[in-house]
């Protein structure tokens, strides 16, 4: 039967209860003897989650003649692996669900799938997420119709090369994509520009797609819904017009997440500049987090940072590894900038430009001797300094960071000083 979003049954204009339409099978191809096919792939995921606080149950035909197995699921429940009597050759697997209408999630990631998409995926409504990574599709579709996602997350699903954002991700609604893998350099036909159609979208990812700073089109800033933008490991070496007229975002990401550590770069194109900056924009967080070893980024703050009041987290977590100097001119850049700039309290009530910050500059790494911690001891410049009237005269960085903890109320985060783990300075 189909329930309403307020989960009342629905019925047509005679009283007769709506059944939900039979959904297609969802299939997948493979050559291997089990399935899900693992074989060779670290760390293989085929996990299934039911609504929260419900439970289901997962049918499949696994293309051998064998009976049809089922087994239950409910949150992140991983699926047994089949192993073939006969052993590899290629099958095709049908899935289907005794209760389509409460599925929560899928998630297959480093899984040896060949042959076609499975485009029957785009008939249901996950309520959570549907993530497909690493895996071998020969086929991904281009033109089908489009689906309806709260989140879409496609990461290296085929070894093929495509240039554009296929027409059935942008007739999608969507509400979060993550792309990665595809090659989407040219702005003439990359399809970049179709991203408006997607209706509702909030959050976009593009991960290792090539994108450069000429490749963003121009109509980014008429995404009204859109709100975290985050380029990953592409080269976009500076802060463009077209990411400057993006007013409705709040959250600006490059790179990737601090705790991977790509010593060859990955593709990674560190900002050599902050371009245009980021003035007069609303974010509310801006995080840079390239990984790869020999990358240096601008050791001042981004250009108009004084004209972005929403600013409170600034996230520079590896951006600075190995490097002491490097970083003691960043915090001196830095704390330059603030005291000149913001209001000087220790009041906790007092809001503000550059006050209440949270600044995110650790990087805990495994490099011999590597060290990104601030030098010095944090505590009080011992000329001068009154807590909430007066700086006084900072000898070091630690006592620079001291000063933007007491009198701005700044949180910040920096190696410990064993050099192993995260210390939180407030």
């Amino acid at each position: 039967m189909l329930k309403d979003l307020y989960g009342n049954i629905m019925t047509n204009t005679s009283g007769e209860v709506l059944k939900s339409p039979d959904l297609p099978v969802i299939e997948f191809d493979h050559n291997q003897s089990v399935f899900p096919p693992i074989q060779g792939m670290a760390s293989p995921v085929f996990q299934l989650s039911s609504k929260p606080g419900t439970n289901n149950t997962v049918n499949f035909d696994y293309g051998d003649g064998s009976a049809i197995a089922s087994y239950n699921f409910t949150t992140n429940t991983s699926i047994p692996t089949y192993t073939y009597p006969a052993g590899a050759a290629k099958r095709t697997v049908k899935m289907w669900f005794s209760n389509p209408n409460n599925i929560y999630s899928i998630t297959i990631s480093r899984q040896r799938l060949i042959g076609k998409f499975p485009e029957n995926l785009l008939f249901y409504r996950f309520s959570s997420a549907v993530s497909i990574s690493s895996v071998y599709f020969e086929e991904f579709p281009t033109g089908l119709g489009g689906g309806y996602f709260q989140t879409l997350n496609l990461n290296s699903i085929t070894p093929n090369s495509i240039s554009f954002i296929p027409t059935w991700i942008t007739n999608s609604r969507i509400f979060q994509l993550a792309l990665s893998g595809l090659n989407l350099s040219n702005k003439l036909n990359n399809n970049l520009d179709k991203i408006i159609r997607i209706k509702g979208i909030t959050n976009l990812s593009l991960g290792s797609c090539s994108i450069n700073t000429s490749s963003i089109p121009s109509n980014f800033k008429d995404i009204s819904t859109l709100r975290t933008l985050a380029f990953a490991a592409n080269p976009v070496q500076n802060i463009s017009q077209e990411i400057n007229d993006m007013k409705q975002i709040t959250h600006l990401s490059f790179g990737y997440r601090h705790q991977v550590n790509w010593t060859n770069g990955m593709g990674n194109g560190a900002l050599t500049s902050w371009g245009v900056g980021i003035g007069g924009m609303n974010l509310n967080q801006l995080s840079i987090v390239f990984a790869a070893s020999g990358q240096l980024l601008p050791l001042t703050p981004p250009t108009g940072i004084e004209l972005c009041p929403a600013l409170k987290t600034i996230d520079y977590r590896s951006a600075y590894k190995g490097n002491q100097t490097r970083m003691d001119t960043l915090v001196t850049n830095f704390y330059n900038i603030v005291v000149a700039k913001a209001i000087i309290s220790n009041s906790s009530t007092i809001e503000g430009l550059l006050r209440k910050v949270n600044w995110l500059i650790s990087w805990v790494n495994f490099y011999a001797g590597a060290n990104d911690r601030p030098s010095g001891i944090f505590q009080a410049p011992l000329v001068g300094f009154n807590l909430g009237v007066d700086n006084g005269k900072p000898e070091s960085p630690m006592e620079m960071l001291y000063v933007l903890c007491k009198n701005y109320r700044w949180t910040v985060e920096v190696m410990n000083e064993t050099l192993t783990d995260i210390q939180t300075l407030s």
